[in-house]
């Protein structure tokens, strides 16, 4: 054997930094590099325009709100339904962002407003606003970074619910397709 100096446990230790047989196969046919980390790529930290707030019928289009007031109500009256803690952001290091489902475990599958209220128990939901800056960054290279360094695939806006006369949404999204890798 030409690499005999290594012990069968090193080679399954360089098998599972790979990830496992699968990556192993990846990076046999070329799909997956493995680079040493000063050759990484880390997106710089994204200003928040906070000067202009988040307009949904500028963004998403006409007849298109923040929801304001109870979630019984008409969503035209009250205070606007953000999360307080995502409005006073006005720089993100990306680096810094962790992903969440708000599943318990053996769930598969949570929905609305369960998914919410579980979700902002465990942390600060990002709003509209910062989505709007992540989808209008040159390049959209924060977004391209999220895709490609963590395999987000899909990102919801939870601290911003919109509204508009014919639908009522909780979130605000943004899909990364994988077109745009």
């Amino acid at each position: 054997m030409k690499y005999n100096q290594f012990t069968l446990g090193q080679i399954e230790a360089t098998f599972n930094k790979l990830g496992g047989e699968d990556g192993v196969k990846r990076f046999l046919a070329g799909e997956l590099v493995v680079v040493s980390p000063d050759q990484v790529f880390k997106p710089s930290i994204l200003k928040i325009d906070r000067t202009n707030p988040f307009d949904p019928a500028k963004f998403i289009g006409e007849g298109w709100s923040i929801w304001r007031g109870d979630k019984k109500g008409d969503g035209l009256k009250g205070e606007e339904e953000q999360d307080k803690r995502s409005l006073a952001i006005t720089e993100l290091d990306p680096t810094k962002l962790i992903t969440q489902t708000g599943l318990n475990e053996g769930e598969s599958v949570i929905v609305g407003e369960e998914k919410l209220a579980r979700l902002l128990l465990k942390a600060i939901q990002l709003d509209a606003k910062i989505g709007q800056t992540l989808y209008e960054e040159d390049g959209q290279t924060t977004l391209k970074w999220l895709h490609k360094a963590l395999n987000v695939t899909w990102i919801e806006f939870l601290g911003t619910t919109t509204g508009s006369m014919t639908t009522v949404t909780l979130t605000a999204l943004l899909s990364v397709s994988r077109s745009s890798s």
